[in-house]
Order: structure tokens, then sequence, then C-alpha cells
């Protein structure tokens, strides 16, 4: 196992089939559309924000996506389905934990999984909100080091 910050043009290609197929499988209440849609945007993001990797032997399993602005952002987490309840979604949180000072990040309510995932990791509910883009109820999550 091994989390690392440089991000390849490879590793986008992958990161980026990561995310579009994840989405789809987790929000399957979401038009498959909506997510193709966001893919070029996304990719941008991925290439110049921050974020971790999680590789077991060289190939990517998960990993999470940082963006700074006027708050910490944590814009995604992902792994690969056939390694959930691992530990690997911990592992990269907690790496971003130790990094930064606070983290705020927006869960669709129907991801039941990552609600509790959040809540189990110590975020805080802050508010309900709308998804203008979806029209779909989101939690925004916060957390703050103590």
């Amino acid at each position: 196992m091994m989390l690392r910050k440089d991000i390849t043009p490879s590793d986008v290609k992958t990161m980026m089939k990561m995310w579009l197929d994840i989405n789809l499988i987790t929000h399957d209440f979401i038009p498959a559309s909506y997510w193709k849609d966001k893919y070029a945007f996304l990719q941008s993001e991925i290439i110049n924000g921050n974020g971790l990797i999680y590789e077991i032997n060289g190939e990517i399993k998960g990993f999470i996506g940082i963006v700074e602005s006027y708050s910490t952002n944590l814009a995604g987490l992902y792994v690969l389905p056939a390694y959930w309840h691992q530990g690997i979604g911990e592992t990269l949180l907690n790496a971003c934990k130790e990094q930064y000072q606070s983290l705020i990040t927006r869960v669709y309510v129907k991801n039941t999984t990552a609600v509790r995932f959040f809540e189990r990791n110590d975020f805080s509910f802050l508010k309900e909100e709308v998804n203008e883009e979806t029209g779909e109820i989101q939690y925004v999550f916060f957390w703050e080091k103590k």
C-alpha cells in the first residue's frame, strides 16, 4: 500500500474512469448523463487540484480530491467497489485530516453509505441543501481538527 500526491497523465485517465463508474453505482438516482456531462470539468479539477492516490502494487484503488478555496472542500472520495470496507477510504481521509485544519464536504442524502461513512469519521452535520444542478437533497458535513 502506498499513498502519493503526484498525479501523472496516466493516473488521470484511471481516476476519471473510477470517478465515472463509481458515481454511476453510488448515485443511481441521478441520470448518467449528468455525470458524463461533468467529465471534462472534473478532469481539469483533478489535473489542477490537490489530492491523494491510494495504490496497491502500483495500481490505483482509491483517491481523494481536495479543492482549496475559501474553505478546504473535500470534493470527492472514491474507492473501487472490490476494495470497499477495507479501510482505504479512512486511510485517505485520515491523511487529509493530518494535512488540513478543517474539511467540508457535500453528500447526497440518498447515498446513505457515504452519509454513514462521514458521520463515523467525526464529520458534523452543518445543514441540508438542494443541489441546484440535480435537484437532489444533500447534506453538508464539516470536520475540524481538535
